[in-house]
């Protein structure tokens, strides 16, 4: 039921401008804080697992660095409105329906998988499993009943290399940031 009201209000805010501003303000210091803290430069090749229909976080990673960023949803519906919302604001990223499997993720610098995706734990070590040296994984760490719901298959990791991104937001604990 959560993920329902979540994917309806991000299908709103990726057309309704008054939800969209709503949803950036309350997310954009979460990005700001993971870009700083992760060193994402215009160098950086990105990818956003996870992106939905509001792709805020690929769109602030892209205006606030000048990095390439690609993101992928594998729900067709959330891509296409990602993909509208994005060709009205933003050209230099790049949307995609699909998942992880569907990219070489040695080719990435930085692999950012949001709070919602799932088998999260599964996803996260695949991907951990497949990143270049140096590469920087980010994602999300929510917490109340929004960490009950969405990380009901998580448990404890054994990453080297973590390091907790402690957010101030009423839904989010922490990124986690692996190097690799």
């Amino acid at each position: 039921m959560f993920y329902k009201i979540v994917k309806v209000f991000e299908i709103l805010a990726s057309k309704i401008r008054i939800f969209e501003y709503v949803y950036l303000e309350m997310c954009k210091d979460l990005v700001k804080k993971e870009i700083k803290e992760a060193n994402i430069t215009s160098t950086d090749k990105v990818l956003h697992v996870g992106c939905g229909s509001l792709p805020y976080s690929a769109l602030i990673i892209s205006q606030k660095t000048k990095a390439r960023v690609i993101a992928v949803d594998n729900d067709f519906f959330a891509a296409k409105c990602a993909s509208n919302y994005i060709k009205n604001r933003n050209n230099a990223v790049k949307i995609v329906c699909g998942n992880d499997k569907n990219f070489l993720i040695k080719e990435f610098d930085v692999i950012l998988v949001s709070h919602g995706v799932i088998p999260k734990e599964v996803i996260l070590r695949n991907i951990y499993a497949s990143m270049k040296n140096q590469a920087r994984l980010i994602f999300r760490n929510p917490k109340g009943i929004v960490g009950r719901i969405y990380n009901k298959a998580m448990v404890d990791f054994d990453f080297n290399g973590v390091k907790r991104i402690k957010q101030k937001k009423y839904t989010f604990r922490e990124s986690i940031l692996v190097i690799k």
